[in-house]
């Protein structure tokens, strides 16, 4: 994948989670309790000025209660279910 693909497919992974963030009604605050990325990650995630890891990513679909699988395509999917 190119540079400019890396950063696309991680964009929409954090869109992904993002919605799906406000579809359950909670706060960064919320995903931070939850075992989710620290607050000072959230802050800079949600401002735009840092590239999550995939770690990261990982830990914030969690928080978000999905149980996450990786895909070839680099899509990160939850289920919904634990």
């Amino acid at each position: 994948m190119t540079p400019a693909g890396c950063k696309e497919a991680r964009q929409r992974l954090i869109e992904q989670l993002e919605r799906e963030r406000e579809r359950q009604g909670l706060s960064a605050r919320d995903i931070i309790e939850r075992g989710g990325p620290s607050e000072n990650t959230c802050r800079k995630w949600s401002l735009g000025r840092w590239a999550p890891t995939l770690m990261t990513f990982i830990a914030y679909a969690e928080a978000l209660g999905w149980h996450v699988r990786l895909v070839k395509d680099g899509r990160l999917l939850g289920n919904g279910k634990p």
